[in-house]
C-alpha cells in the first residue's frame, strides 16, 4: 500500500474518533444535558478504550503474505472499521436516541442522567473506540522498521492532525452549517471510504457492511427523518422542533427536549403548565 495512503488512513481515523466524541456529547445534550460530569463521562469512555486499542493492535501479530508482507492486517483493519460502523451508524443518531430514550423512561423508570450516559457510552462508544485504536499500531506494520522513530513522529502528526480536523471542522463547520445530522453522515462516509480503501473491492464483506451502515445512517439522519421529528434545527448549540399535539390542541416550542412555550389552537389560553404553575406558586400565590 503507498505510503500516502497509510497516512491518509490515519488521519481520517484521527478525524473519524474525535468527530464521534464530539458528536456524542453534543447528541446526548438534550438528554442528559451539558455539564461536566456527563461530558467527561464520554471523554473517558473514548480515552479508556482508544489506550486498550492501541495496545491490542500493537501485540497483533500479522502472518507474513507474499514478500514478507504482512497479508491479514489488511482484513483486520477493514473489518475493525466495519464493525465499528454498524455500532456509530445507530449511536449517533438523535431518531434512535429519542425513541430509546422515551422507551428507557416508560419501562423503566430510568431518569438518572449519569447512569444514562454510562449506559449510551458503554453500548455505543467503547467497543468502536476500541476497534478504532487498532488502526495506528496495525498500520504501522506497513512501515519500514530502520526508520521507526521518524516514521513514529509522522504517524502521531497525521493523528493529531486528524483529531484536530475532527474538532475544528466537525464543529465550526460542519455542525454549523450543515447540522449535526449531516455531521453525523460525513463521518460514516469517512469510515466507508477506509474501509473501501483496505477491502479494494466494493464487493468485499466489510465494504458490505459499512455501506448498509453508512445507508442506515442516511436514512436515520436524513431531512426527511428530521421533519418527521419536527426538529427545524439541529446544529451544534441546539436541537430546536416544533411539535403539534393534535389531541390536545397544542403546538409546542421545545428547545433540547424542554418545552419553551406553547401555543393553544382551540382556546384563549396562552400559559403554558410551566408558566402556570410558577405564577400560581410562586409570583402570585393564592
Amino acid at each position: 500500500m503507498p505510503i500516502k495512503a497509510l497516512f491518509f488512513i490515519i488521519f481520517l481515523e484521527g478525524y473519524i474518533v474525535l468527530s464521534a466524541e464530539l458528536l456524542a456529547i453534543r447528541l446526548l445534550t438534550p438528554f442528559t444535558g451539558s455539564g461536566a460530569d456527563t461530558v467527561s463521562i464520554i471523554i473517558a469512555a473514548v480515552l479508556l478504550p482508544l489506550a486498550f486499542g492501541y495496545y491490542a493492535g500493537g501485540a497483533y501479530r500479522p502472518k507474513s503474505g507474499t514478500k514478507g508482507r504482512p497479508s491479514s492486517v489488511r482484513h483486520v483493519l477493514a473489518r475493525n472499521l466495519a464493525i465499528a460502523a454498524v455500532f456509530l451508524s445507530i449511536g449517533l443518531s438523535y431518531a434512535f436516541l429519542d425513541w430509546s430514550y422515551t422507551w428507557m423512561q416508560a419501562n423503566t423508570g430510568l431518569h438518572n442522567r449519569i447512569i444514562v450516559t454510562s449506559i449510551y457510552c458503554a453500548i455505543f462508544l467503547v467497543y468502536p473506540v476500541f476497534l478504532m485504536g487498532q488502526t495506528v499500531p496495525l498500520v504501522s506494520h506497513y512501515f519500514s522498521r530502520q526508520k521507526l522513530p521518524k516514521v513514529a513522529g509522522r504517524i502521531l502528526f497525521f493523528s493529531t492532525i486528524g483529531s484536530f480536523m475532527g474538532a475544528v471542522f466537525a464543529t465550526l463547520v460542519l455542525m454549523s452549517y450543515f447540522g449535526v445530522h449531516y455531521t453525523v453522515i460525513v463521518t460514516l462516509a469517512c469510515m466507508f471510504t477506509l474501509v473501501l480503501m483496505l477491502s479494494r473491492k466494493l464487493f468485499a464483506p466489510a465494504a458490505q457492511v459499512t455501506l448498509v451502515a453508512l445507508g442506515v445512517c442516511i436514512v436515520l439522519n436524513s431531512p426527511q427523518m428530521m421533519a418527521r421529528l419536527g426538529i427545524i434545527l439541529n446544529n451544534k448549540y441546539s436541537t430546536v422542533q416544533i411539535i403539534d399535539y393534535e389531541d390536545a390542541g397544542v403546538r409546542s416550542f421545545v428547545l433540547n427536549r424542554t418545552q419553551a412555550s406553547v401555543i393553544y389552537r382551540y382556546s384563549d389560553e396562552t400559559y403554558g403548565e410551566y408558566t402556570r404553575f410558577i405564577d400560581e406558586n410562586y409570583l402570585f400565590p393564592i
